[in-house]
Order: C-alpha cells, then structure tokens, then sequence
C-alpha cells in the first residue's frame, strides 16, 4: 500500500461549491446538531424584530412631534389673543408701525388701543349740525395746526431726492422741510366738504356765520376745490383698506334694508396724543388764507 494517497486531477477539484453542495453540507451539519437550525432562527427573529421596534419607536416620536408642532400653530391662529399680552410686552407699538408705513417723524408717538368706535369718537354728536361758532372751532382744532419738519436725510425715505420744490425750515429750527400730517389734512378735507353742504343750504349767511375762507370763491372754483378732497379722501380710504368688520343686525332699515352695527370694535391710534406730539413739534405757524397752509392748493 503506497505511503501517500494519489491525488486527484479531475477539473473539479479546485472549482468553487455548487449552492446545492453547500445547502447539502449545511444540512448535514444541521442533522449533526439539531439545535443549530432553531438557534439560527431565533438569531434572525431578534435581529428583524428589533429592527422593526425602532422603526416603530421613530415613526412614533416623529408622530408625536409633528402633532405637537400642528397643534400650537393651530392654536395661535383661532387663539391669538392668549398671546397678546406676551407680544405686547416683547414688541412695541412703534417696531410694528415702522415695518408697515412710510417714514415719519412721528413714529414714536404712535400707539395703539382697542375701543368701539363711536364710544370712543361720538362725543355727543359736537361735531353735527349746522355751523356755529363754537362747531366751526372744534373742526379747525382737529386739523389747523402748525408745520412740522422733515429732516434732509430723511427726505429720501418718502421717496424723494430732488429736493428743490419743497420749502426748507426757517431760521435755526433745524435741518430741514416743512410738511404736515396727511391725517390733518384730511380731516380738513372733510371739514370742507361739510362746510360745503351747508354753505348750499344757505346756512353762512345768518347768525353772524361767515362764508368758510376757502369757500370764498366764484362757485366753479369752489366746486373744483371740494373735488380735490373728495379725490384726497378717496384714495386715502383706498389706500388703507380698512378690513375691520361691519356686523349685520337683525334690524332693518326703510332705505337699504338692512341696519350695521356702526359702533365697530377697532384698534385705534390715540389721536390725542398725535396731536400733542404735532404741537410740541411745529416749525411753522400757519394762518388760514396766508397761501401757505394746508388746503392752499397750488396757490404757492
């Protein structure tokens, strides 16, 4: 018997195992040690079931999560008035003001407050009827105030660079132009067109009332002067686009059918102190009739 064995020279001794070989061997360990085939699938269950727990475990955190995130912005948008006070406190009146209108001079007297129109403006009705002499005063004290200043630097910011027609500031009051309040010259807008009506009516020419100076004109002129504010307050109203809501009631009225709520809720600007701060703040004295004040229209 020769001491060494012949070794084969077949081609398959060194080719790679067939998948049935290797199943075969693997089979055969298996009926070698039973226990093996359970322990290796035990081993892939622990390892699939533990890789879907913290799939489970992710898609239930980010659930949440997101729930959350919904939840609050949902909240702040039907609830915004819980976080009034907190904006109050962390953001001024005036960083609101600055990122929503055109410069002006008197931001820092802008501020806000929520009242019901007419409890806060109606006064009585003062301001109705026909003219007297203590009416026509309270309208011009609403409107006929001094010039206020526009610094140089700022004339930029109102969109203006050419800055030869506007009237400089006299004197040493500052670095400036003068200019007034658009609010003032439309409440003086108004005030001449209700003093229109009653000058058609016949009513400045009894009780000692005089004719409204800038209503001292032939009639076309007059007519021409009363469309420039009607335009002027037009286009302001278009301008800021009051979207407060006009309620409804259950009342009816003979000539439109339906009755409003005029008393609407509103946040208001303190008008009174706009015009402490515009008194505080003039430059220039305007007397009606000089040519230079407001409601002069191109008299200049």
């Amino acid at each position: 018997m020769p001491l060494y064995s012949q070794i084969r020279q077949s081609e398959d001794a060194f080719s790679e195992p067939t998948y049935a070989a290797t199943n075969e061997l693997i089979n055969d360990n298996e009926n070698a040690c039973p226990h093996c085939r359970q322990e290796r699938s035990e081993s892939w269950f622990l390892k699939g079931g533990r890789s879907i727990v913290y799939v489970s475990l992710t898609f239930f955190v980010v659930s949440i999560g997101l729930n959350f995130i919904l939840a609050i912005l949902l909240y702040s948008k039907f609830h915004a008035s819980s976080f009034q006070t907190e904006w109050s406190a962390a953001v001024a009146d005036t960083d609101c003001v600055r990122r929503l209108v055109a410069y002006t001079p008197a931001l820092d007297s802008i501020e806000y407050f929520a009242t019901n129109l007419r409890d806060a403006y109606r006064s009585n009705d003062q301001y109705l009827g026909p003219p007297t002499k203590e009416r026509e005063q309270m309208w011009q004290d609403l409107w006929l105030h001094e010039a206020i200043m526009v610094e140089t630097w700022a004339m930029p910011l109102l969109n203006r660079i050419n800055l030869d027609p506007y009237e400089k500031v006299e004197g040493e009051l500052g670095d400036g132009y003068n200019a007034l309040l658009q609010v003032h010259h439309q409440l003086g807008c108004l005030d001449i067109l209700r003093q229109y009506t009653w000058l058609l009516s016949g009513k400045y020419t009894t009780d000692g009332i005089p004719v409204p100076i800038f209503l001292q004109k032939p009639p076309e002129e007059n007519r021409r002067h009363v469309d420039q504010c009607i335009e002027e307050l037009r286009m302001g109203l278009m301008c800021h686009g009051d979207m407060t809501p006009l309620l409804i009631t259950k009342k009816r009225d003979g000539a439109s059918g339906f009755k409003a709520d005029m008393n609407t809720h509103y946040m208001c600007r303190n008008f009174t102190k706009l015009q402490e701060w515009t008194m505080s703040h003039g430059v220039e004295h305007w007397e009606l009739g000089d040519g230079r004040g407001p409601h002069e229209h191109g008299r200049r």
